[in-house]
């Protein structure tokens, strides 16, 4: 819940057609119950930010991920020609799938994974 007022608190009360995306039932009922909360003008927020700053970030701010500015057309914005080189950014063949959070993740997992992670860089602390 506090997420959700942290995020609503800058990129706004979602409209009915933002929040039919959401599928959890108890966040989309507390979402409802909120108050209105106006999208916030990230140039006045951040006043030390160029125009060029403000309106990628308020573009890649947007509680839809529909809405949001795609990684291809982030690299052709403005803000970040000083860095775009279009022949150094390959683009996956694949579909990116993070399979590895789809498990139940308890703290006797979260240890054997970390411990495992460890090992990896500190051969010399395995044990038999």
């Amino acid at each position: 819940m506090d997420q959700l007022n942290l995020i609503t608190s800058i990129v706004g009360t979602p409209t009915a057609e933002e929040l039919s995306i959401v599928t959890n039932e108890q966040a989309l009922k507390f979402m409802k119950s909120m108050a209105f909360k106006p999208r916030v003008n990230l140039a006045q927020r951040l006043p030390n930010v160029s125009a060029a700053g403000a309106d990628l970030l308020d573009q890649m701010l947007q509680f839809d991920p529909r809405k949001r500015i795609s990684v291809a057309d982030a690299l052709e914005h403005p803000y970040l020609a000083t860095y775009h080189d279009a022949s150094n950014e390959p683009v996956a063949k694949s579909v990116f799938k993070a399979d590895f959070e789809n498990f139940e993740m308890d703290k006797a997992k979260l240890r054997q994974l970390v411990h495992a992670e460890i090992e990896s860089f500190h051969p010399e602390l395995r044990q038999p």
